[in-house]
């Protein structure tokens, strides 16, 4: 089944850099996976607090939202910090982005068919994400389509909340400047 998400215009931070062929079965440059994040650990255990307790689940909840935040900073700064190390700078760059690609406005050096690793960060509802997808160029008249090849359901799943909430952002300007 083959599924077509909307794409839409955003300035992003992005870098994209071709894949050889022995790395083609690797995953993406970033830090190694790791375990459950503790801020879900913690929810887990907060929902076991009973009603007679709502004062004190409403605190904890309170500190595991503070913890999640600071767990996204740290992942974010990590995945920045390995991306440094490796000689990747996320460059400013206007593409159409959805849930299964992004169009850029520029050819690009590399060919149809090339495996690439997309590093892309986004900022989510004042949140700011950053992921490390593998592609396939698609060269165009218009420029370079990237499809992304390995995408887990939750990446795909910002990668379309974004869009949304680009599109809303740009129908509040819209509708301000008809006033």
């Amino acid at each position: 089944m083959s599924e077509e998400f909307h794409h839409f215009p955003a300035v992003v931070d992005l870098a994209v850099i071709p894949v050889d062929h022995e790395q083609e079965g690797d995953e993406p440059i970033g830090p190694p996976p790791r375990g459950a994040p503790l801020a879900d650990r913690a929810r887990a255990t907060a929902a076991r607090v009973g009603r007679a307790n709502l004062e004190i689940r409403d605190a904890m909840w309170s500190i595991i939202d503070a913890l999640a935040g600071l767990e996204r900073t740290v992942d974010r700064l990590t995945r920045l910090m390995t991306l440094k190390d490796a000689g990747v700078e996320l460059r400013r760059e206007l593409v159409h982005i959805g849930g299964d690609g992004l169009e850029l406005q520029r050819a690009g050096p590399w060919p149809d068919g090339q495996p690439v690793d997309v590093h892309l960060s986004i900022d989510l509802r004042a949140v700011h994400h950053l992921m490390s997808i593998r592609g396939v160029v698609d060269q165009r008249s218009n420029g370079a389509h990237i499809q992304f090849t390995r995408l887990r359901e939750e990446e795909r799943d910002l990668l379309v909340a974004f869009v949304f909430q680009q599109e809303a952002k740009e129908r509040r300007r819209a509708r301000s400047a008809d006033c």
